[in-house]
């Protein structure tokens, strides 16, 4: 493909990565966190590095309980990236619904193995510290932070899936097809995988930003951030 998602984000960090692609915030902590594009481009990488790490290959099939959870914390975009540079494919299921999964991504309430499969689990600390403890056979995502800046792509076939879920399949291709988005958008709730991937895409190929926003909040403090940030 001449030109997708993962190439889109590419052209953003040479052309404007200074400028924001992420701010997130947290109603219940009052946490705000800003990521630039080069900012999450660099997560990105350092999260495909950790999967390369944990012997995920290209192509590979990532279980992300995480976005079903947690579809407006950062970390969740920035996994469902990684898996897109990867060449690979997101899984929109439950944990008692991976075991196809090379690995399996989860946050941080209760966090367990899925057995038979690779887990790496998220604190979601807003300064990105990790578990105190954790049982065996699940990763800390804290470790992230080691792994080296590099930034590599793996191919992306347009036929490939980058989306699996219940009723659900977006390829490569499509994603690539989508209509460029250039607006910043603020996105709270609970968007359906389909939905929050095809506005993920659309945004990165139109080089626009999003406001995520976790936690309960009213219509008043809505427009108070809508307005703080310029976001429709």
């Amino acid at each position: 493909m001449n030109s997708d998602p993962i190439a889109a984000l590419e052209q953003r960090v040479r052309n404007h990565g200074a400028d924001p692609f992420i701010t997130w915030y947290d109603t219940a902590s009052g946490a705000r966190v800003e990521l630039s594009g080069i900012t999450f481009a660099n997560w990105v990488d350092k999260t495909v590095n950790l999967m390369v790490s944990l012997d995920v290959d290209e192509g590979c099939n990532v279980g992300l309980p995480l976005l079903l959870r947690y579809p407006t914390h950062w970390v969740s975009a920035v996994w469902v990236v990684a898996t897109w540079q990867l060449g690979g494919s997101v899984t929109a299921r439950p944990h008692d619904r991976l075991d196809s999964a090379d690995l399996a991504v989860i946050g941080p309430r209760n966090p367990r193995p899925i057995p038979g499969v690779e887990t790496v689990a998220c604190s979601l600390h807003p300064l990105g510290v990790g578990f105190a403890d954790l049982p065996a056979g699940v990763n800390d995502y804290a470790e992230v932070l080691s792994q080296p800046d590099l930034h590599w792509a793996a191919g992306r076939e347009a036929h490939q899936p980058g989306l699996v879920g219940d009723d659900v399949t977006l390829t490569h291709g499509s994603l690539a097809a989508l209509d460029p988005r250039s607006e910043r958008r603020l996105i709270s709730g609970y968007p359906d995988p389909r939905q929050y991937c095809q506005r993920l895409a659309s945004t990165l190929l139109g080089h626009g930003s999003w406001v995520l926003v976790t936690g309960e909040m009213d219509e008043v403090r809505r427009r108070q951030i809508a307005a703080a940030e310029s976001a429709g």
